[in-house]
């Protein structure tokens, strides 16, 4: 037995799928300036692997960000900060009350942004996006909301920057209560929140599957390096006609 089949030989009842950030923002390219070229297929794919797993049972779960419009890492609560900026601590740690660069909209006091940069040290900025409440935030279709068992929303604090679905998220209690062992994974982006999903979920004693259909990453360099790091910690990549015909496997 390979180690493909190793991976899927359990109940079909351990195994989940976890759609990733299949939402308009990311993948409808007449919204935003976040959209990268073909992200919507990742949404098509899923829609498909959904289908499969409907078939055999297996639970179907939306993990999705639902930001509020004043969170830490959106450039436009910064007087002097635009999108893809840099912010540190070491730029922050001087400022005062009187004297700082926190726009009026901002939902974070100073004193907070000073704690969560000593933590991380620096952080990227983004444009405003997946905003809780707007249609940023749903759906990419073909999915809608009655193909998923649960919805999981993630950064809906003001001050939270996680990338895996597996910080100040519940994901894992569930996962657990649902007694779940193998995680398929689909959605985006391969090289920010999928592949960090696939690690913790790995740290977690899951054993993750990606399926290389449904996930599509930011930039081709940084999406090659994380699936050889994946390769190394023997995360599995597979496609939707491998996944169907193990799970046809019994």
């Amino acid at each position: 037995m390979n180690n493909k089949e190793f991976l899927l030989k359990v109940p079909h009842e351990e195994v989940a799928l976890l759609s990733i950030d299949n939402t308009q923002w990311f993948e409808n390219k007449n919204l935003n300036e976040l959209y990268v070229r073909e992200w919507e297929m990742a949404a098509i794919a899923t829609k498909e692997i959904v289908d499969i797993c409907k078939k055999f049972w297996i639970q179907i779960i939306n993990v999705f960000d639902n930001h509020p419009y004043w969170h830490v890492l959106f450039a436009a609560n910064y007087t002097n900060k635009k999108p893809y900026d840099l912010i540190s601590y070491d730029e922050v740690k001087d400022w005062t009350e009187d004297d700082n660069q926190i726009w009026n909209r901002a939902g974070f006091s100073l004193q907070e942004l000073k704690d969560y940069l000593w933590n991380v040290w620096s952080e990227v900025l983004w444009p405003d996006h997946c905003i809780q409440g707007t249609q940023w935030s749903s759906l990419m279709a073909p999915l809608n909301n009655s193909d998923f068992d649960i919805h999981i929303p993630k950064w809906e604090k003001v001050v939270n920057s996680w990338y895996s679905w597996f910080d100040h998220t519940n994901l894992d209690e569930i996962l657990k209560k649902w007694n779940k062992k193998v995680l398929l994974l689909s959605g985006v982006a391969t090289d920010y929140c999928v592949w960090q999903t696939a690690i913790d979920a790995k740290n977690l004693w899951y054993n993750p599957v990606l399926i290389s259909d449904a996930i599509r990453g930011v930039a081709p360099e940084t999406t090659e390096s994380m699936l050889n790091k994946l390769s190394t910690l023997w995360i599995q990549v597979i496609t939707k006609e491998e996944l169907l015909k193990l799970l046809k496997h019994d």
